[in-house]
């Protein structure tokens, strides 16, 4: 009886050994997961392993009607698993393909910066800037009244929001001048936008002119020009009296009775002490529909089914997302080719009127790609 009891304990042993579950080679070397998240979540660590806890590594890739692909890198339970967390990193490519062609992948996955997709709009609407300051200048600080900042003397905005915005530059000079200026920007379809620019006649008289850039004409101005006179011309001269710097304001009206209100600062020649910053814009690039290009989105689903993403809404300034390292690894179970990719990243995600602040230190990740 214990030889036949014997004998059947060793063959269970052996029909259970031919019919273990192997994982992919992808998933696990060395009993230490190759693809992985250490996650923070508003602080506290999770860690995703594949190949652990029922936990795999899914890549994909689909192409839109556009001809844009997305990559998708995915760590997730292996069917249906309650309280278990998930994250999902998508990237847009580069540019567009031939529908069913090949990706640009080599250029859209290498290491360095990349930005977080918005959802929240559908097209951008672009403005070349072009700074002026009358003295040597040190640092310029932009900012465009959308939460966004630039520290380039000449910088390209995008502005997504429809509703008119000021923006602003500050310059500060070698000598610790400061100076700054602001102009209205509008997106609201009208697309009614402006500056003014000058011309020295003398040592303390201008010829003032404004730049028009969209609205319709017929216009009407009021200029002020800080020493208490005024003028209704569309290209004034003025002559100041004392040598010093002043404060010009433009009232513009379009046919359409919209206002736009711009400002210049004006300095005597003979004021070798004020300085002055001065916005020009340069040009009024093409609204451009938002297809996110090298673009990315996170999402994570917590133990309660909820699913938060970064695209609900714009990521503050603190949030950022580091490509560290690519290269070519095995093709994936469909036999696709793939790419292992080595990141982190910080970053505000979304679900309703919930969110949490999702940060990883290391990540390491399997993306396939046609």
């Amino acid at each position: 009886m214990k030889r036949q009891n014997l004998y059947f304990l060793i063959m269970v042993f052996l029909f259970a050994a031919c019919n273990k579950k192997e994982y992919p080679k992808d998933v696990i070397e060395n009993n230490d997961a190759t693809f992985f998240s250490k996650l923070l979540v508003n602080g506290s660590p999770i860690n995703i392993e594949a190949g652990k806890n029922g936990y795999y590594m899914y890549s994909l890739y689909n192409q839109d009607s556009s001809g844009i692909y997305t990559f998708s890198g995915e760590l997730k339970p292996a069917g249906v698993i309650g309280n278990s967390e998930s994250i999902k990193i998508e990237f847009k490519d580069s540019k567009k393909s031939a529908i069913n062609g090949s990706s640009n992948i080599n250029n859209s996955f290498v290491p360095g910066n990349y930005s977080f997709y918005d959802a929240s709009y559908t097209s951008s609407f672009g403005v070349e800037f072009e700074s002026n300051y009358n003295k040597n200048p040190k640092n310029y600080q932009w900012d465009f009244g959308d939460g966004s900042t630039s520290l380039e003397p000449n910088p390209i905005h995008y502005y997504t929001n429809t509703k008119t915005l000021t923006t602003c530059l500050s310059i500060e000079g070698t000598t610790s001048c400061k100076s700054s200026i602001c102009v209205p920007i509008s997106n609201d379809g009208n697309g009614f936008n402006g500056y003014v620019n000058s011309q020295n006649l003398s040592d303390s008289s201008f010829l003032f002119s404004a730049v028009n850039m969209g609205g319709k004409a017929p216009f009407t101005y009021y200029w002020t020009f800080g020493d208490g006179g005024s003028s209704q011309v569309a290209n004034p001269k003025h002559a100041y009296k004392i040598s010093g710097s002043y404060p010009v304001n433009l009232q513009l009206t379009d046919a359409n009775l919209k206002t736009i209100y711009l400002s210049y600062n004006a300095v005597t020649l003979s004021d070798k002490s004020s300085c002055a910053a001065n916005i020009k814009i340069k040009s009024i690039l093409p609204t451009t529909a938002n297809l996110g290009l090298s673009q990315v989105v996170i999402t994570y689903t917590d133990t309660n089914g909820q699913v938060y993403s970064s695209s609900v809404k714009a990521q503050s300034i603190a949030s950022a997302f580091n490509v560290l390292s690519v290269e070519d690894y095995e093709n994936n179970e469909k036999g696709e080719k793939t790419k292992k990719i080595k990141l982190n990243f910080k970053c505000e995600l979304v679900s309703g009127n919930k969110s949490i602040q999702f940060e990883s230190q290391e990540c390491v990740l399997c993306f396939s790609f046609k």
